[in-house]
Order: C-alpha cells, then sequence, then structure tokens
C-alpha cells in the first residue's frame, strides 16, 4: 500500500466502512428470520443437514446448486455451539466480510494503491445496491450470502496471480495464497460444478496469456503459470466429485442452453437490463413515482451506473496495458458477459436473471473506486469534487438501501403462531396447503418438526420436496397426528378421503382466511414403490401418484372392485429400487358374500408388468397378504400390480413396503 497522508477525506472513509459493517452486522443480526424466504430458508436447512449427515445428503432433491458455498454454511457450527440463529448468521457473515476486506487489502498493497482507494474499494462492493432476493445485498452480505465465497474465489485467484509476479514475496505467503486459493476453487466447484472453471478461472487465464503475448516469453518456471494450472485441476476435481455424487441422486444441472439464432440479439437488451437491475438502476415494482424517496433512490442509482461506466471505460484506454487491475476486469467482464449473452439465463422469466452478472461486477467496482479516488484531471479541485461526490453518491445509496432493506423485512407471525400451535398439540408433522414458501421458512425456524406443503396436481395428491428430503413426501414418514393448515375454500375441494381425516380446531389465530385441522392420520403420499434408500418401511394408497386402477376410490381412500372386473385391477409405476431383502404386503378386504369364489394375487413383476418375478394369493379369510424374500441385488427397475381371476367384490386398502435387510447373494 502506497504511504499516504491521511486527509480529511480519508478519515470521512473511514467512518464510513465502520458504519457500514455495523449497519451489515446489526442487520444479519436482527433480521434474520424477518429476511428468511424459499431460497434462504431452504439453503439455511439444508446447510443444517449437510453438517449433521454430510454433503451429499441421502435421498435429498437437491436445487440447482450443493449450497456449501454459501455463507450459511460456515453460520451451523455457530448454530450448534449457540442455539442462536441470529448469532449465528452474524458472526458467519463478519467472519466472511473480514476475509474479502483482507484479501483487498492484499490487492490493493500489490497494485501499489491508497489508503482511499482501498477503503472506497470496500464501501463500494458492501454497498446494498439491490435489495430484493437473488439480488446484490442478499447474495453478497446478508442472510444466506449465495455468491460470496464465489467472490472470494475471484479475488483470492487475482491476488495469488499478483504476488507470483512481484519478486519480492515470500516463499510461505505464496503457499498459504495458492492452497486457499486452490482450495476453494475446489469448494466452490463443488457447489456450482463448471460455473468456477467457466467465469473465474477462465478469466484469469485469458490475463496470463495476455501477459505472456505482450511479453513475448512463455516458460513453465513462472509460478503464475502453475497456480493457475493447479486451481484448473482443483477445480476439475471439484466438478468431479460434485458430478459422481449428484449423479446417484438423479440431479445434474451444469448445463447452460444456446440460444437460438433468432433470440440471441433480444437477449442484448436482458443482459443490460439485468446488469441494470442487479446495481438498482432499475427496479421491477409498478407506479414508483419518480419523485418518491424510493425513486429518487433509483435514480441516483442509474446515475451513479452511468458516470461509473464512462470512468471505467476512460481509464481502461489509458490503462489496460500497464495495470494487471484493469486487465483483470476486462478479461473477467469479456467470458462472463460473453457467456451470459450467448446462453439462455433468463429462462421462463422475461427478464435476465440480474445475479449472474455479480461476478464481473466486482472488478467493475475496483476499477471504479480506484479512479475515482485518484483522478486525474488538471484541476486539483475538480478532483476533489469528482471525490466527494462519489463519495455522497455512495453515502446515499448505502443510506436508502440499509433503510429499504429495514422496511421490507416482516416478522414471521403467522409461522411462529403455526409453530406454537403445533407445540401446544404436541404434534410434529405440519402440512401447508399449496404454500411451499411458508414450509420452506417454518423448516428454518423449528428444526426438529417435519412441515411441508400439499396440494393437488393433475387429480394427484401432490407434496412439495424440492430443496429437502424426498422421505417428506412418503406417508410412513409423516404418517401419525398432524395439523393442516388451509382456507375453508381449499379444504372444501380436498378430496373425501382427505377431508373426513381432518376436523376442525382453530378458525381465527392465523387471521380470518386460514384454518387449521387436525388428523390422528396422515392421507397425504407422494412417494412409489419400495422405501428410499435412507428409509426401511413405505406405504402407498391406491390414490397415490402414479398407480393406475380399475375401480372407484371410497370415503377411506380404498379402491372398491366390483365384482365383474377382472384382469390388473392395481397397478404401480415402474420404480427404481435399491439392493435389499424386501417384503410387500397388501391390506384388503373381501366382501362375505364372495370369500368362496374370490381369486386374487398380488404380484411383483419387472418389464412394467409383463413379467411377473414373484407373488402370493390373497386369502379371502383374511385382510393382508405379504409376497417375502423379494431379493433385490442391485439396483432394479419393479413394479407391484394387483390381478383378480375371477368375479367377487374385493376392497384394497393400502401397500406396504419393508426392506427387512441386506440382499441375498
Amino acid at each position: 500500500m502506497i504511504k499516504q497522508q491521511k486527509t480529511r477525506l480519508t478519515y470521512i472513509l473511514m467512518c464510513l466502512a465502520a458504519i457500514q459493517f455495523v449497519a451489515i452486522a446489526w442487520f444479519n443480526y436482527r433480521h434474520v428470520y424477518g429476511a428468511l424466504d424459499m431460497d434462504a430458508a431452504m439453503g439455511i436447512r439444508q446447510n443444517i443437514e449437510q453438517w449433521k449427515h454430510g454433503l451429499f445428503l441421502e435421498d435429498f432433491i437437491f436445487a440447482t446448486t450443493l449450497s456449501n458455498d454459501y455463507v450459511s454454511f460456515w453460520a451451523v457450527p455457530f448454530y450448534f455451539l449457540s442455539g442462536n440463529l441470529n448469532l449465528a448468521m452474524m458472526l458467519s457473515q463478519c467472519l466472511t466480510y473480514f476475509i474479502i476486506v483482507l484479501i483487498l487489502w492484499d490487492i490493493c498493497s500489490g497494485l501499489e494503491l491508497t489508503i482511499d482507494q482501498y477503503l472506497f474499494s470496500v464501501i463500494l462492493i458492501f454497498t446494498p445496491y439491490s435489495l430484493d432476493v437473488l439480488e446484490w445485498a442478499y447474495l453478497l452480505f446478508i442472510s444466506v450470502g449465495y455468491y460470496a465465497y464465489r467472490v472470494i474465489a475471484l479475488l483470492l485467484l487475482f491476488d495469488l496471480l499478483l504476488n507470483c509476479s512481484r519478486p519480492n514475496t515470500g516463499k510461505i505467503k505464496l503457499m498459504i495464497l495458492l492452497i486457499s486459493s486452490c482450495a476453494v476453487t475446489f469448494w466452490t466447484s463443488l457447489s456450482t460444478g463448471n460455473y468456477i472453471l467457466c467465469m473465474v478461472v477462465l478469466p484469469m487465464i485469458l490475463k496470463v496469456a495476455w501477459d505472456i503475448i505482450e511479453k513475448q516469453r512463455f516458460s513453465w518456471k513462472n509460478s503464475e503459470n502453475w497456480a493457475i494450472l493447479l486451481n484448473i485441476i482443483s477445480g476439475l476435481m471439484g466438478w468431479i466429485v460434485r458430478n459422481q455424487n449428484m449423479y446417484e441422486i438423479g440431479r445434474n444441472h451444469n448445463d447452460l442452453s444456446l440460444l437460438t439464432a433468432d433470440t440471441i440479439f433480444k437477449n442484448l437488451p436482458n443482459a443490460i437490463s439485468g446488469f441494470l437491475m442487479l446495481l438498482g438502476g432499475l427496479t421491477n415494482l409498478k407506479d414508483v413515482s419518480i419523485f418518491s424517496w424510493f425513486g429518487l433512490l433509483v435514480l441516483i442509482r442509474l446515475l451513479f451506473i452511468f458516470i461509473s461506466i464512462i470512468v471505467v471505460v476512460r481509464a481502461c484506454i489509458h490503462k489496460c496495458a500497464k495495470d494487471s487491475l484493469h486487465k483483470v476486469f476486462l478479461c473477467v467482464a469479456v467470458v462472463n458477459i460473453g457467456v451470459l449473452l450467448l446462453t439462455n439465463t433468463s429462462y421462463s422469466e422475461k427478464i435476465f436473471e440480474s445475479r449472474y452478472h455479480l461476478v464481473w461486477c466486482i472488478p467493475f467496482l475496483l476499477v471504479v473506486a480506484t479512479n475515482v479516488m485518484k483522478a486525474e484531471f488538471r484541476n486539483q479541485w475538480l478532483n476533489h469534487l469528482f471525490a466527494y461526490g462519489f463519495v455522497i453518491i455512495a453515502v446515499v445509496i448505502n443510506t436508502g438501501g440499509f433503510y429499504y432493506l429495514h422496511c421490507q423485512t416482516k416478522e414471521k407471525v403467522r409461522e411462529q403462531e403455526i409453530i406454537r400451535m403445533a407445540d401446544e398439540l404436541g404434534i410434529d408433522n405440519v402440512f401447508i396447503y399449496d404454500d411451499p414458501t411458508s414450509a420452506y421458512v417454518l423448516r428454518a425456524m423449528d428444526m426438529e418438526k417435519n412441515i411441508v406443503s400439499v396440494t393437488q396436481e393433475r387429480g394427484y395428491m401432490a407434496i412439495h420436496s424440492w430443496g429437502f428430503y424426498a422421505s417428506t413426501m412418503e406417508n410412513a414418514v409423516s404418517n401419525g397426528p398432524n395439523i393442516l393448515v388451509c382456507s375453508m375454500q381449499q379444504f372444501e375441494l380436498l378430496p373425501s378421503y382427505v377431508k373426513d381425516c381432518y376436523e376442525l380446531i382453530e378458525t381465527s389465530r392465523l387471521g380470518s382466511t386460514q384454518y387449521v385441522y387436525k388428523s390422528d392420520r396422515s392421507p397425504w403420499d407422494y412417494q412409489v414403490g419400495m422405501p428410499l434408500a435412507s428409509e426401511s418401511v413405505a406405504i402407498d394408497f391406491p390414490y397415490t401418484v402414479g398407480y393406475s386402477y380399475d375401480g372407484v376410490i371410497d370415503r377411506n381412500g380404498w379402491l372398491l372392485i366390483d365384482s365383474e372386473k377382472q384382469g390388473i385391477v392395481l397397478k404401480s409405476p415402474e420404480c427404481s429400487v435399491v439392493p435389499g431383502l424386501y417384503e410387500v404386503t397388501v391390506v384388503y378386504e373381501v366382501a362375505e358374500e364372495n370369500i368362496d369364489m374370490i381369486d386374487v394375487e398380488l404380484e411383483i413383476a419387472s418389464q412394467n408388468g409383463s413379467q411377473v418375478l414373484l407373488s402370493e394369493k390373497l386369502a379371502a379369510n383374511q385382510d393382508t397378504v405379504t409376497v417375502s424374500n423379494v431379493n433385490i441385488l442391485s439396483e432394479f427397475n419393479l413394479n407391484v400390480q394387483v390381478r383378480k381371476n375371477s368375479p367377487g367384490e374385493i376392497s384394497i386398502h393400502k401397500l406396504i413396503f419393508e426392506r427387512i435387510g441386506e440382499p441375498i447373494s
């Protein structure tokens, strides 16, 4: 760091950076639960489960990433020690803040920047430009911190290359930076797959290549080359480990689709909109008055963006050939923007996913900060006015950003009341009708209860389990006393075999539209076939999703098959079965007048029911029959079916699958 005489501006920047840090720490302590949304709650609960049971959770339906690179992942040990999620999240965010600040200090020292340039860099990076979920503040330093360690991966690799190019860097420091950079690259690649290789490592490869061409000299002895190579290997290892484990659980989302020829130019306005939205220069809110406080704040941020673009363009033209920071910015920006322009990152939405711009915006802001604090106008007064003007804009954006962050967080009063009611009733199973967001939030607020969102899809009972264990869809897991939260209109639309299970117990504690119903057993099931690897028992009903039947479902949820029906009367879809020794039981009832003539079989079949492997006749004077010794040596697809060979009435109540041991070889 260049030594400079501390000026009034230096002390102002120090105070602003300190106030900004206190605001970040206070918000993360005070508003952890208030800031919970579906994504944040999903990430926090997933991280807690990973610390309990390992990174690659068994029978877990992962979202798009492994989530181990979230800031909340490192909050879990603090949570286990303190039992206080607010304190844990604050400590983890503060730790991440200091890691970024420390790396920035070393980068600025390597670039021989002033203390003012360093402080303003910190302030700009930790400014809450955009405030919605999956936007700047929440991605970097609020709540879960989805992208913080991706930013650390970028800054660490830049710092490593910078120190490699300096002859006076100590070997111990260089080794620490190398290990740290490779470790973070591996760790984030475990979560994101090829993202880090494409968006972080590849730009640095281009930067090193730029230097080689510029110097017209290449040598493997150059430590920069080895640093890049080791980071490539680390990223590939993380990606490979992720793919191997994610494939095993059936989830792997590393691919982006190339845009077609007729849509590629339509994506350009979306990309520009995404960049402006990320830095708060555009908003999705409707009917915002220009002269409202929020409207003025958006305009100020838009002004900041446009002036910053001018500063960056001018700086790159004049300094790119001799300054590493500007080279890194250009390489990161070109690769990231190029990928985003050529691929579909708006998905089903009309507007570009703005969060994907965050990685290249970090060096963009560093270039802005370093050039604003050392403007090169001939008029010194103009230099000071320029610096102070940017500081004032930063103060306004920070003040408005943290104020609106505070205003938009809401205490989870409804969710707290649901947990309180369940505790009063001594119930651990809670079903929320058609409200997955509340279910995710509740799971982050109460780690012990089984809380899921249920609904109806295409005539079947459905359970939302994305981002949580597949076992939450299994009736055997949630079967027992439970409460259902829904409106009266929603309840009336439920099938009779669900409604008849429940009794109304509360009409006012959750507001005028939300009622609470209680049942001693759960009618919900959305998991088909044999038990998951993490469970030993599974229960299916005739109405479970995927089952086909030739009969009528009655008010009990039983399949009624009249006397004339023959052939396959109940059939499950073909499902994958993990190795093990199983028993399959059908619960049924035969009409008294048909006891002497009924001929029905329970069959275990493959090839979509065409090849029967095992079968057992249903005895007319019993209510259960079991097919034993279903021995599965390797992962195999099976289906279960009931075949009726004679006239006579019968009702099928449910199927019970049980893994009783290891497979017999």
